[in-house]
C-alpha cells in the first residue's frame, strides 16, 4: 500500500496526474479589483465550490449546490438562488458612489462558455442585472465618466458582439 501511495505522489509531482482542486485546500485567486477565496465544503457528502469576495464591510458568497445550480449571498442575505449552471466573480469596479461586481454565469460549457450578470452595490442597496452576453468569455469592463459599468462582450459563433451599461438597477444595450 505504501508503494501505491508513493507512486501516486510521484505521478502528481511529475505532472502526470493532478490532485483535485478540493483536495488542495482553500486558495485565493486574483481578479480585476479584488481577490476571491475558493473553498470546497462538503454538501451531501460531496465537495462543492464556495467563492467569497470581501468589498469593504460586505462579504459576497457564491455557492455551488448539488443540483448543478448556484446561489449568491451578501452578508448572508440571498441575492440569487437556484441559478442554473456555474457562477463566479470576474471583477470589481469601483465607481463614484457605488461598486460594481461582474459575475460570470453558465461558464464552463463548450457551446456557451460564459454569460454575465452585474451586481451593483450602492447606498440605495443592491441590484443584480439580468444575464447577458454572447457566450464569449473574457469581457472588457470599464466604468464610464457618468458612473455606469460598461461591459463589452466579443462576437461568438453566429452571435454579434454586445455592449451593455448598468447603473441604478437598469441595464441598457448599445454604446
Amino acid at each position: 500500500m505504501k508503494i501505491l501511495v508513493w507512486a501516486a505522489a510521484a505521478l502528481v509531482a511529475a505532472g502526470f496526474a493532478s490532485v483535485p482542486a478540493h483536495a488542495q485546500g482553500p486558495r485565493t485567486e486574483r481578479i480585476p479589483g479584488g481577490e476571491v477565496r475558493l473553498e470546497w465544503p462538503e454538501l451531501n457528502g460531496d465537495p462543492r465550490l464556495r467563492q467569497t469576495l470581501a468589498i469593504g464591510p460586505t462579504r459576497l458568497a457564491m455557492q455551488a449546490t448539488d443540483l448543478g445550480e448556484f446561489s449568491l449571498q451578501a452578508n448572508g442575505r440571498a441575492l440569487l438562488t437556484g441559478e442554473e449552471g456555474f457562477g463566479g466573480f470576474a471583477g470589481v469596479y469601483p465607481a463614484q458612489d457605488r461598486t460594481f461586481v461582474l459575475l460570470t454565469v453558465e461558464s464552463g460549457g463548450r457551446v456557451c462558455p460564459a454569460r454575465f450578470r452585474i451586481l451593483e452595490m450602492g447606498q440605495g442597496g443592491m441590484a443584480v442585472s439580468p444575464a447577458f452576453g454572447t457566450c464569449a468569455p473574457n469581457p472588457r469592463a470599464t466604468v464610464t465618466e457618468d458612473g455606469r459599468l460598461r461591459v463589452q462582450v466579443a462576437a461568438w459563433q453566429r452571435r454579434a458582439a454586445q455592449v451593455v451599461t448598468f447603473r441604478d438597477g437598469a441595464m441598457r444595450e448599445g454604446r
